[in-house]
């Protein structure tokens, strides 16, 4: 009797979740993309990126292949679309769509009075950072760098007894990177772990990426990969700094420049020349009306003209927020959240609300960032900045000066002995994963050997890539780490097909 009157709740208490609405609340910059899905009966709210045709979306692949992300709400399928940043969904009982409203939108913002001055802006981006501490749970980790993101962070968590750790990592043969983030972790007391990545790591996880990214974004860039079962020893929440630099900066643009200096700003960020010829060789081969690249630069002139702001560098900053962050940085950090919570304060809607109430001037040149590092503390904001080592940021801007011409005839002086020796310098994680005959053997191993790739995209085209790359890594390294991402979906695609 009891099993039966436990059954009996068991189904009234589905039939009632069926039966009731849902909404959802898709953050201004969400960390997790989620899907809408076409259904005979109408639109499906669903989590994972499960198509129901099956039907691949050639237009959109071949823009993921020139840029290593897709644009705006298109996936690999033609039937599924992710749901847009901002939106709120209201759902019936079953996840079908009722209803969806634009609610954060990076237009029609007004300038707040409040922050027409600096220092006020300071206060703010302080009380913003404040707030996201109270979020950590204890042991959180933090990766520090020679950046300002992350030692913004170390500013906003210092004094406080939350039992931080950091960590940095740099490239086996890279730069010395780890030199900075081991001042600031010894500036701020934190318990601080080095990591090198090295050499063919990616061969030994590749196959992780399909249950995190499902193939979104091309596998070269989440180093974080090769020491991620060593970062979730260190603690229980990841406290990142990641999209600062697009927030709290501009991209040298006149603020009143003309939209086509606008339009062809984001087809050079986006757009990679080895990436660019290998969705040209899909689009002809696939028989897709007109050029690809006529289709890429209408697709992003619509895109940014969606984004009614009259300062360009405003307008920039949006188009990265709606597009790049959440499918291509927030892709690259669900590596982080297999391994533990995220913290993730400049991505926040209440930070993305102040970003767009703040008078631009007050967001060239990461002032607001900077002001704030010097405020909070006076031995951080001392240590090299990266970007214009050996200067801080209290004299930084002395590099463009007289006292910088030495440092930089001396670096290049570096790096030209080192061409020419033959042992350039490693900068990106692709010269470690591709570059040497184990790792040669091992592309070759995914481009030519994975069933179902040729479905995809023809053998030869494969094989011109895969030539190109031999002949110049450097030039042409992106088109083949696409065709390695299209070659792990490719093996892995009916995970994503509805049984």
């Amino acid at each position: 009797m009891d099993d039966m009157a436990g059954t009996q709740k068991s189904d009234e208490s589905q039939l009632m979740s069926q039966s009731s609405p849902q909404r959802k609340r898709i953050p201004a910059i969400p960390l997790q993309m989620t899907y809408l899905r076409d259904e005979p009966q109408g639109v499906l709210y669903v989590e994972e990126p499960v198509s129901g045709a099956g039907e691949l979306d050639f237009e959109a692949i071949c823009v993921f292949l020139s840029t290593g992300m897709f644009l705006g709400s298109e996936t690999y399928f033609k039937d599924l679309k992710t749901v847009r940043p901002g939106e709120d969904l209201e759902l019936d009982g079953s996840g079908m769509l009722e209803k969806r409203t634009q609610r954060f939108r990076w237009t029609g913002g007004e300038v707040g009075k409040d922050f027409q001055n600096r220092e006020s802006c300071v206060d703010k981006l302080d009380t913003l950072l404040e707030a996201s501490t109270t979020q950590l749970t204890t042991d959180p980790v933090l990766a520090v760098s020679g950046g300002l993101d992350s030692r913004s962070l170390a500013a906003a968590v210092l004094g406080k007894e939350l039992g931080v750790k950091s960590y940095s990592y740099a490239f086996a043969g890279g730069i010395d990177e780890l030199k900075y983030g081991r001042q600031i972790g010894s500036a701020c007391g934190f318990e601080h772990e080095e990591f090198i990545i090295p050499n063919g790591y990616l061969w030994n996880e590749i196959e992780r990426f399909p249950a995190l990214t499902h193939c979104y974004a091309e596998f070269t860039h989440p180093r974080q990969m090769a020491v991620m079962d060593r970062l979730a020893a260190l603690g229980d929440t990841f406290y990142l700094g990641h999209w600062g630099d697009v927030l709290f900066d501009d991209f040298a643009l006149a603020s009143d420049a003309d939209f086509q200096t606008i339009a062809d700003l984001a087809y050079k960020r986006l757009a990679k020349s080895s990436g660019i010829w290998l969705a040209e060789e899909l689009w002809r081969v696939r028989g897709l009306a007109g050029k690809f690249e006529s289709y890429f630069r209408d697709r992003l002139r619509a895109e940014l003209e969606a984004i009614d702001l009259p300062d360009a560098n405003a307008r920039m900053r949006a188009f990265k927020s709606t597009h790049w962050a959440p499918r291509w940085t927030s892709v690259n950090l669900s590596v982080f959240a297999a391994a533990g919570r995220l913290e993730v304060p400049y991505y926040s809607d209440e930070m993305c609300e102040f970003v767009r109430s703040v008078p631009e001037r007050h967001l060239s040149g990461r002032q607001l960032q900077i002001e704030y590092i010097k405020r909070k503390s006076p031995a951080l904001a001392a240590i090299p900045w990266q970007a214009w080592a050996p200067f801080n940021l209290y004299n930084f801007q002395a590099m463009l000066g007289p006292r910088g011409i030495p440092v930089r005839i001396v670096d290049r002086l570096k790096r030209e002995a080192r061409r020419l020796m033959g042992r350039p310098r490693v900068r990106q994680n692709w010269q470690n994963q591709f570059l040497g005959e184990s790792n040669a053997a091992r592309l070759s191993e995914w481009l030519f050997e994975t069933p179902g790739l040729n479905d995809l995209i023809p053998k030869a085209v494969v094989e011109q890539a895969h030539s190109r790359f031999v002949q110049d890594p450097a030039a042409h390294w992106h088109g083949v780490s696409m065709l390695l991402t299209l070659a792990v979906f490719a093996k892995h695609k009916q995970r994503w097909i509805q049984k």
